[in-house]
Parts: C-alpha cells; sequence; structure tokens
C-alpha cells in the first residue's frame, strides 16, 4: 500500500515537472491595447521548445472584487465597472501548430460598432498550448508499464483592452511609508484610483542625495479600473536607502499611449 501511495505522488510530481517544461511558448508583447483610433494588433508566438506544440485560443472574461482578487465572469453575468472586449474582437488563426523554434503571428481586429458607449473595455485572450506524449510499452518479459498518452495542457493569458471615446487616468498615492520588519526595509503604499481606464506603471523613489537625485523603480503596477484602492509592502532589500536627503515616492506610468514615463501621483515620505 504504502508503495502504491509513493507512485501516485511521484506520478503527481512528474506530471507537475512536465507541465512546468512544456510551457516554452512565448508571448510578444505582454499585453494588447486597442486605443483611440487602433483597430489592428499583433501577437507572436515563439515555440523555444523542442516540442511540437499545438496551439489553440480562446476568450476569457476577469475582472476584480472589492479586495482586489480576481474572479472570472461568467456569460450573462455582470460585473462592476467591467465591460468585456470580446465581442468587439476578432482574431486568425483560431489553432496553430508551432515546430520547434518557429514562431506565428496572430492578428486581432477591433470593430467597434457606431453606437458604443465610451469607457474601457477588457478581455483576457487565451493561449492554450498542449504537447502529446506517448509512454513506453514493455515487451513480454519485462516489468509491466503503463501504457498510453499523457497530455499535458499549459495555459497563459493575456489581457486585451479596447477603448472608446474619452477615458480618463485619476491616481492618488495617499500613503508611502517606510518601515522596518524583522530587520529588513519595507516601502507601504495605499493608492486610490477613480479612473476610467487601466493603467501600466511603477513606483519610483527619488533619492535626494545632495548633489544629485537617483531615481530607484521598486514595483510595477497594473491599475485596472474596477479596483479602488491597492495596497502594497514592498522590499526594499536593492535599495539603499540611508543615503538619502529626503525621498519623493511617486506613481509613473509604463508603456502607454498618453502617460508613459509621466508621474501620475507623487508623496514625500522623508
Amino acid at each position: 500500500m504504502k508503495k502504491m501511495i509513493c507512485l501516485t505522488i511521484l506520478s503527481i510530481f512528474s506530471v507537475a515537472f512536465l507541465a512546468t517544461k512544456a510551457h516554452a511558448i512565448f508571448v510578444s508583447p505582454t499585453y494588447v491595447a486597442f486605443d483611440k483610433g487602433k483597430s489592428t494588433a499583433r501577437l507572436t508566438l515563439n515555440n523555444r521548445s523542442n516540442q511540437i506544440k499545438v496551439i489553440t485560443f480562446e476568450w476569457e472574461r476577469r475582472s476584480f472584487d472589492e479586495n482586489g482578487k480576481t474572479f472570472f465572469v461568467e456569460d450573462g453575468q455582470v460585473a462592476d465597472n467591467y465591460s468585456p472586449a470580446d465581442p468587439y474582437i476578432e482574431f486568425s488563426p483560431r489553432r496553430v501548430i508551432l515546430k520547434p523554434r518557429q514562431r506565428q503571428t496572430v492578428r486581432l481586429i477591433a470593430k467597434r460598432p457606431q453606437d458604443m458607449a465610451s469607457g474601457e473595455y477588457r478581455s483576457h485572450f487565451l493561449i492554450k498550448e498542449e504537447k502529446i506524449m506517448n509512454s513506453p510499452v514493455k515487451g513480454e518479459g519485462e516489468k509491466k508499464g503503463v501504457a498510453g498518452e499523457i497530455i499535458v495542457n499549459v495555459n497563459k493569458s493575456i489581457p486585451v483592452f479596447l477603448r472608446q471615446g474619452d477615458t480618463s487616468v485619476d491616481v492618488s498615492l495617499d500613503k508611502a511609508d517606510m518601515v522596518s520588519r524583522g530587520g529588513k526595509d519595507f516601502l507601504d503604499v495605499s493608492i486610490s484610483n477613480n479612473s476610467s481606464r487601466s493603467i501600466y506603471g511603477y513606483v519610483h523613489l527619488l533619492c535626494d542625495v545632495g548633489n544629485e537625485v537617483l531615481n530607484f523603480r521598486v514595483a510595477p503596477l497594473r491599475i485596472f479600473t474596477e479596483i479602488d484602492n491597492i495596497t502594497k509592502s514592498i522590499p526594499l532589500s536593492k535599495v539603499d536607502t540611508r543615503q538619502c536627503n529626503s525621498i519623493e515616492g511617486q506613481v509613473v506610468g509604463w508603456n502607454d499611449f498618453e502617460l508613459s514615463g509621466r508621474p501620475l501621483s507623487q508623496k514625500t515620505i522623508k
């Protein structure tokens, strides 16, 4: 009995290991945004493994509750401050087979109806990666083995934003405090969000050392429209703030069509 249990546990860990190794399809870019006037976009898939991969694509709808936790929005379900983008976006191809080191481009086209309400629409583009592995069959007189096929599925998804009409970004860095826990330094931040569209950004520290100001990028941010408040405790193991005469905390836009590199909110820390 113990031997059977050990074999079962070993099989589970083997499949988990295979699933981790199978995740070899790299996707670029990491998100897609159809901003004003934009109606086409492309994704590039790159099979960096030594296995042939079967890739299929689907949509899924993800939103956030008041605690910032992700949940799936099912068909017919309504979520506050969330509208899906997939009814307005077509993509091609629907399925591809990638040989080792092969690339594939997926084209997405946004089709906005004339009466489309202003605001942001968002869905996640689900990329389903599949590999089929044949198990060896033992010959007569050898120890018994398990014959058949193991199907390893690995999924990843990227957000796709569709923006229509006027949208705004209204982000406030309400709290930025240096604290010490267990002998380690952290930056505790609290951010309020009243935006009508999502934005990617970073938390930056501006360190005044007298003759210059040092800029430290300490944490990425993904601020979605339905999230009203974000709290983070950011470890500062790679940032030496002891040399700073004063420190300013900033929320800065990143890879954004309007606000990339621009401060969205700032607060004095010390």
